[in-house]
């Protein structure tokens, strides 16, 4: 289902594009809740959930390095932490339903 990796693509963009810290956070929490639905689009390939686990982990190393290197409230940056500890957790979820289609 390449619409789903393109629609990745596409959140990854906004989070990578963000200027100021409520635009990453806005664009971050986008990329969790697309992570999250990615079940509900259907089976897809092993190739497409590689993909998808490329693109979040960009996302993700562009967020810590935000966290680390940028300006911004303290708060703001636990919300980011806690944002990208419940990427990873879709991550796995993903993963684990498409092993679960592929059996």
């Amino acid at each position: 289902m390449e619409h789903v990796v393109a629609r990745a693509e596409a959140h990854a963009a906004d989070v990578l594009r963000a200027r100021t810290i409520h635009g990453l956070l806005t664009a971050a929490f986008n990329f969790k809740v697309f992570l999250a639905r990615v079940p509900d689009a259907g089976p897809i390939g092993q190739a497409e959930v590689h993909r998808i686990s490329e693109i979040a982990e960009r996302v993700i190393q562009h967020i810590d390095e935000r966290i680390d290197t940028r300006g911004g409230s303290h708060g703001a940056k636990l919300e980011l932490a806690s944002l990208v500890y419940r990427m990873r957790a879709r991550l796995e979820e993903i993963v684990r339903w498409s092993r679960h289609f592929a059996a």
